[in-house]
């Protein structure tokens, strides 16, 4: 690893801390019986895809970033799967997510090249 790549790094571990500290709301991760209460800054991804008769389709995703140490299922670190399900507080109450992405996409990627945060993708199932 060259110095220029380490400082690199630092810049990425300090910018997700801030992004954590300062730019999250708390959430929570369930999985079956198991959940977690951790912090994520919520985004987007829009996916595009033909159907079958080659219109284009556009499909918008809620996304959540969490630090990857930070998703713990079970007693240990974790990594998204489809069918979990994410907690968001609303004013009205709470709104359920369900990790999933369309089509044949993974339902989270890395966010960033030192892998340590997570991008989960979700789409809104309900509200409580």
């Amino acid at each position: 690893m060259t110095a220029q790549t380490n400082i690199l790094a630092w810049a990425s571990s300090w910018l997700q801390g801030k992004r954590h500290d300062h730019a999250a709301q708390t959430i929570i991760y369930r999985r079956g019986a198991q959940q977690v209460s951790l912090r994520a800054t919520i985004g987007q991804t829009e996916f595009m895809r033909n159907d079958e008769a080659g219109a284009s389709i556009m499909a918008v995703s809620r996304d959540f970033l969490v630090r990857a140490d930070d998703l713990m299922v079970d007693g240990a670190i974790g990594r998204p799967q489809a069918g979990d399900r994410i907690l968001e507080s609303a004013p009205a109450g709470q709104i359920i997510h369900e990790v999933a992405a369309p089509g044949d996409e993974p339902v989270w990627r890395w966010s960033d090249t030192w892998r340590l945060t997570l991008r989960i993708h979700t789409v809104e199932v309900g509200r409580s």
